[in-house]
């Protein structure tokens, strides 16, 4: 695999700490898992053959006459970020949310993220991860991961996952401000929470929980996600008789 590992800026705070939608990331996501992240490699594009062809006859040229130059095709924007993450904890699972919970594969070590370039930019609404940093992530897998053996000069070492959302996802849980930690480590807490009432395979066990939980909270933010979970694991009970 052929790596440029590029200086990065730092990743700015995801502030995607509100509970306006934290319900609907949770069940949309394959894992939701804390992680903490390594260092970003810059990954190029696989060359094509017209590519690979023209550099043969450059290096012939050279060898040949002893000048000359080769050209290597080297187009940053072709490639990607990929970035490594060490997962520190899984949290729940999509199937957590059914009333009758099927086994579901393990999630992926180490988690890997790979970010087209294309798709990056100061302003553009993607994952960034700073090294070292701890993050929760809600994923689900990359539907463009078939293709990355063929895109770029990576081995196959799948699977490959995005954020939900992409940077809606993704929740710095170590940000630079006391008010910011605050509300990164309430969220978290809440994710927590919900996932812990989940995780018993009896239906009954999953729903007295989650009521519990609603109860006991005096988020109306919070609350109101509980009952979207209520409601959701009813209708799959439901559905499923």
């Amino acid at each position: 695999m052929l790596v440029i590992v590029p200086a990065f800026c730092q990743a700015p705070f995801h502030n995607q700490t509100d509970f306006s939608d934290l319900f609907r990331r949770i069940s949309a996501s394959a894992y939701v898992v804390t992680a903490t992240a390594e260092k970003p490699e810059f990954v190029l594009a696989r060359w094509s053959k017209e590519e690979l062809a023209r550099m043969h006859r450059d290096l012939d040229n050279v060898a040949k006459t002893g000048r000359g130059e080769v050209h290597l095709p080297l187009d940053a924007s072709k490639g990607a970020t990929l970035y490594t993450l060490n997962v520190t904890s899984t949290l729940c699972r999509k199937t957590d949310f059914q009333s009758n919970p099927r086994n579901q594969a393990e999630l992926g070590v180490p988690l890997r993220i790979l970010v087209p370039w294309r798709e990056g930019g100061a302003d553009a609404d993607v994952e960034r991860f700073d090294f070292g940093a701890s993050y929760l992530l809600f994923l689900e897998p990359d539907p463009q991961q078939e293709r990355f053996v063929a895109l770029y000069q990576i081995e196959a070492l799948g699977p490959y996952y995005r954020a939900h959302l992409r940077e809606r996802g993704v929740v710095a849980l170590s940000p630079a401000t006391e008010t910011a930690k605050s509300a990164a480590s309430r969220v978290l807490s809440a994710v927590t929470a919900v996932c812990d009432a989940v995780k018993p395979i009896d239906y009954d066990a999953k729903v007295s929980n989650l009521m519990r939980l609603r109860d006991s909270s005096t988020d109306p933010g919070l609350r109101q996600d509980v009952e979207d979970a209520i409601a959701a694991i009813k209708a799959d009970h439901a559905k499923a008789k």
